[in-house]
C-alpha cells in the first residue's frame, strides 16, 4: 500500500516541475520602468483563467505619474530669435556653444512665460552682404545662425527663445507663469524682510510674476550708497527669499547697461520659463537694454539665485 502512495507522490511532483509557465504570470519589468498594473480581469474569450478568480482591485490606489525634473548637466546652450512671420527661428550659440550634433536634436523652443513651440532643424545659415550685424527679425535672412522651422504652433515675431530637446528637458517640468500686471509693489512686510536680508534700504520693489501658484518673482532696486548701486532679482519660495544681485558703480550715462541713464526698472526684466530640477527651481530670464538683450539661467540655491553657465545675447541696437 505504501508503494502505491509513493508512486502517486512521484507522479504529482513530476507534473509540478515540468517547467511549464503558470497561466497569467507577468514578465518582470525592465529596469527603471514601472510595470503597468493588469486590470484586464477576464481573458480574451471573456472568461477568467481556469481555477482562478478575477482579482479585486477596488481598494488599490491608482498610480499617479510624477512630473520629471530637469537635469542641470543636460541643459543646452542655444538661444534663438524668431522671424517676422513667426514661422522660423534662427539659433545662436551661448558662450559655450552646443555641438552641431546637439543642435540638430533640439526639437522645442520656449519663449516668454513658458510658451512652447515645436521646431525642426533645417540647416546652418550663412550671412550675406546685406547683413547689418543685428540679430533681429528685420535682419533674419541676412545673418548667420542655425535655422529652424516651427512645426507646431507659432512664435511671437522678433522674440527670443531657448531651444531644448524634450528628452533632456522634460516639458512637464515647466511651471505655469502668470506675469504681473503693471508691476504691483511688494507688500511692506516682505520689503522689510528683503531689506534686512540684503543689508540695504529698498527704493523700489515690484512683482514680475507668479510662478506655479506658490512662488513669486520680484525686482528690487536699493537706495544708492555713494556711487555704489544695487538691483536684485528675488524669488520668493515659501518663507525663503533667494537673491540674484546686480551691483554696479553709478554713472549718469551707463550704470547697469550701456545708455541706461543711470536707472534700472522692472520692465527690462521678464521670465522665459520656470522649471523644477532636483536642485531647485531654474529660471530663464531676459534682460533688455538699449543695444540688445541678454538671456540668463539661474537656479535656486538656498538664499541665492545661482547663475548657471548658460547665457546668450542678441545685438539689437537701432538700425
Amino acid at each position: 500500500m505504501w508503494k502505491i502512495a509513493l508512486l502517486s507522490l512521484l507522479l504529482l511532483t513530476g507534473c509540478m516541475n515540468s517547467g511549464e509557465k503558470p497561466a497569467g504570470t507577468a514578465s518582470e519589468p525592465s529596469p527603471g520602468i514601472t510595470a503597468e498594473p493588469d486590470h484586464s480581469g477576464p481573458d480574451a474569450a471573456g472568461k477568467n483563467s481556469p481555477g482562478k478568480e478575477a482579482p479585486d482591485n477596488s481598494d488599490q490606489t491608482p498610480e499617479v505619474d510624477q512630473p520629471r525634473l530637469l537635469d542641470i548637466a543636460k541643459l543646452p546652450h542655444t538661444f534663438a530669435f524668431s522671424d517676422e512671420s513667426g514661422t522660423r527661428l534662427l539659433g545662436y550659440p551661448a558662450e559655450k556653444p552646443d555641438s552641431m550634433e546637439t543642435v540638430k536634436q533640439l526639437n522645442y523652443a520656449i519663449g516668454d512665460n513658458g510658451n512652447v513651440v515645436a521646431v525642426r532643424f533645417l540647416n546652418e545659415q550663412k550671412y550675406d552682404d546685406q547683413d547689418s550685424g543685428r540679430q533681429t527679425a528685420r535682419n533674419f535672412d541676412h545673418t548667420a545662425g542655425m535655422l529652424f522651422e516651427i512645426t507646431d504652433g507659432k512664435a511671437v515675431p522678433n522674440e527670443s527663445y531657448y531651444l531644448v530637446n524634450d528628452k533632456d528637458f522634460p516639458l512637464d517640468a515647466l511651471a505655469a507663469i502668470q506675469p504681473a500686471e503693471d508691476y504691483p509693489a511688494m507688500d511692506d512686510a516682505l520689503a522689510d524682510k528683503a531689506a534686512k536680508q540684503s543689508g540695504h534700504q529698498v527704493e523700489l520693489a515690484a512683482k514680475l510674476a507668479d510662478i506655479g501658484g506658490d512662488k513669486e518673482f520680484y525686482f528690487i532696486k536699493f537706495k544708492r550708497e555713494g556711487d555704489q548701486a544695487l538691483a536684485s532679482l528675488v524669488l520668493k519660495d515659501g518663507d525663503t527669499l533667494a537673491f540674484k544681485d546686480f551691483p554696479a558703480e553709478y554713472n549718469e550715462s551707463s550704470t547697469w547697461r550701456v545708455d541706461d541713464g543711470g536707472e534700472i526698472s522692472p520692465h527690462v526684466f521678464s521670465l522665459m520659463f520656470a522649471a523644477e530640477s532636483a536642485n531647485g527651481t531654474v529660471l530663464g530670464v531676459k534682460w533688455l537694454g538699449f543695444e540688445g538683450e541678454n538671456q540668463m539661467l539661474f537656479m535656486e540655491d538656498g538664499q541665492t539665485l545661482k547663475e548657471l553657465d548658460i547665457s546668450g545675447g542678441r545685438y539689437m541696437s537701432p538700425e
